[in-house]
């Protein structure tokens, strides 16, 4: 005799109310929560641990829930009452796969239903309920699968994942977005489910993109800085979203996806973005063993080609659209810092060198610096309508070409070549839009210089190259071992450090 006989009653009570279709519940959706908010609190209490399993176990349970879906997934539509009481029965199937093992046919039940439910509804209180039931019909799913890695278990498993993030493009808020986040990053780090996700070109992925921008409004006034020193939600499920895609860094298939949706896409601007942004946080961490770094190169790659191209055309052009100029000026800095936080690995470095990724940026260098504003703490207020702002781009430029030239002769010998020594030069000034331009500045000139005698000399013989003269530009290039002279109230620069070579 079973010892569950009012919550089987209960049961059988709301069969009874799905096989009459009559929508008077009669307190069957409290009563129901009841035993619902009992076998959830089985984590922080003994006794209802042992009352979730038991229930969990008991075959009868079990049968009459079942003979509930059965009724549910045979409808055509629902009212709310009925997703509600719907929803009670996958909590507790929930909570009790938690503990043990769904049966084949609740399974398929579970199955059933989340399918029945994506695209049913699309807007107010029913579709926000149908995607919660979605959400636990795929933990359901999940949990299952844990114990059948069957293929057919696996690929329904992503399937379910794919049908949940369809629904969360048009309803839903962040709470539902962090329910299912959590299992998605598992099925980013399990092979099968990993492997299924690739299959299939990433497209969910690319889907919690896209409804992600949707629940956190993320876009191009999105500051992270705030959200993280505030401790926002957001900020942690931008970091959760991060720590699912840090698991495709191993082939192109994520980049090409991602890549595809900012070629083909225009609308998913901010989906794009926050990829951008996510992978920001994940190659400023540390690394994975399986990363590839020439895949992920070619990806960085097709970003940079198009990225420089446009913000070319826009600081070119004499009317920009200042909400495009902002976009590209946020995705660009994003594509860069990804770029220099992925310089020190030396296999990335041979990917960039092999595509001349130098010799690019230095002609983008001279772009920005032609038509970008540059402003001192005493311009301020003064507002240059010729000039764009652009800040911070030229500061991270600069990092990534510090990495290049580091104890390499050739590239030292390009930068000289096409012109940066005198870009470096001339940024080495103080300047509010780029606040941090000149130190970096410094350690760039310093391994410019470093063992390169023809970059020496060059630098040595300047006179009067419109390098404004000031106190900072002494200090900096005498820290690169070198004096100042004024001439007719131009600079010129005499060589300290390597006299000898110069006399000989």
């Amino acid at each position: 005799m079973t010892s569950h006989t009012q919550e089987i009653e209960l049961l059988r009570e709301v069969n009874s109310y799905f096989i009459s279709g009559n929508d008077h519940t009669d307190n069957l959706i409290e009563k129901l929560g009841d035993v619902v908010q009992a076998t959830s609190r089985m984590m922080q209490d003994e006794s209802m641990w042992g009352y979730t399993s038991n229930m969990g176990n008991d075959p009868l349970i079990h049968q009459v829930i079942n003979s509930n879906l059965e009724c549910v997934v045979k409808y055509e539509t629902f009212t709310l009452n009925q997703l509600r009481l719907t929803k009670g029965l996958m909590l507790l199937l929930r909570n009790f796969s938690l503990i043990n093992e769904l049966n084949a046919d609740t399974y398929n039940l579970i199955a059933n239903l989340v399918e029945k439910l994506n695209g049913l509804f699309t807007e107010g209180e029913l579709a926000l309920k149908a995607v919660d039931i979605s959400i636990v019909g795929f933990h359901c799913i999940f949990n299952f699968m844990k114990s059948h890695d069957e293929p057919d278990v696996v690929v329904f498993t992503i399937k379910a994942l794919n049908f949940v993030m369809d629904q969360l493009m048009y309803t839903g808020g962040i709470f539902e977005l962090r329910q299912t986040l959590s299992l998605t990053k598992q099925c980013c780090e399990i092979s099968q489910t990993k492997a299924i996700l690739k299959e299939q070109n990433c497209g969910a992925l690319i889907k919690l993109l896209k409804c992600s921008t949707r629940i956190l409004n993320f876009n191009t006034e999105t500051n992270l800085e705030e959200l993280h020193s505030n401790e926002a939600i957001e900020y942690q499920v931008i970091v959760n979203i991060a720590q699912c895609l840090m698991n495709f860094f191993d082939d192109e298939v994520l980049g090409i996806a991602a890549y595809k949706m900012e070629k083909e896409r225009p609308g998913d601007n901010n989906a794009v973005l926050l990829y951008l942004i996510a992978c920001q946080m994940v190659f400023s961490s540390e690394p994975l063993a399986n990363w590839d770094y020439v895949a992920i190169g070619a990806v960085v790659l097709d970003f940079f080609r198009i990225y420089t191209d446009q913000c070319k055309r826009l600081l070119e052009t004499a009317n920009t659209d200042e909400f495009e100029l902002k976009l590209q000026h946020r995705k660009i800095i994003a594509l860069f810092d990804i770029i220099s936080n992925l310089m020190p690995y030396e296999m990335f470095r041979k990917v960039m060198n092999s595509y001349e990724v130098l010799e690019k940026l230095i002609e983008f260098f001279h772009v920005v610096e032609n038509n970008t504003e540059r402003k001192r703490l005493k311009d301020e207020s003064i507002v240059n309508r010729e000039k764009k702002s652009f800040g911070n781009v030229k500061t991270i430029i600069v990092e990534i070409i510090t990495y290049f030239v580091h104890n390499d002769k050739k590239n030292q010998d390009l930068v000289r070549e096409k012109g940066g020594l005198i870009l470096l030069l001339n940024n080495c000034n103080l300047d509010t839009n780029e606040p941090f331009i000149r130190e970096r500045c410094i350690l760039c000139l310093r391994y410019l210089l470093e063992n390169n005698l023809e970059n020496q000399d060059f630098v040595a013989s300047l006179e009067a190259k419109g390098v404004e003269i000031n106190k900072e530009n002494e200090e900096i290039l005498e820290k690169c071992g070198y004096e100042i002279e004024i001439v007719d109230g131009k600079v010129q620069l005499k060589n300290v450090s390597n006299k000898r070579h110069k006399s000989e």
